[in-house]
């Protein structure tokens, strides 16, 4: 099993609250990274 494998988030839906700057920003490139569709409330 590979990492990419491993923190794969294919089919998955992330809402992300807060992505305006900081951590919040972060996350949501590294959800997509992984495969998520990403939302952005």
């Amino acid at each position: 099993m590979t990492d990419r494998n491993f923190y794969s988030l294919t089919d998955k839906v992330a809402i992300v609250t807060g992505a305006a700057h900081g951590i919040g920003a972060a996350i949501p490139l590294c959800f997509l990274t992984a495969g998520a569709r990403v939302f952005l409330a």
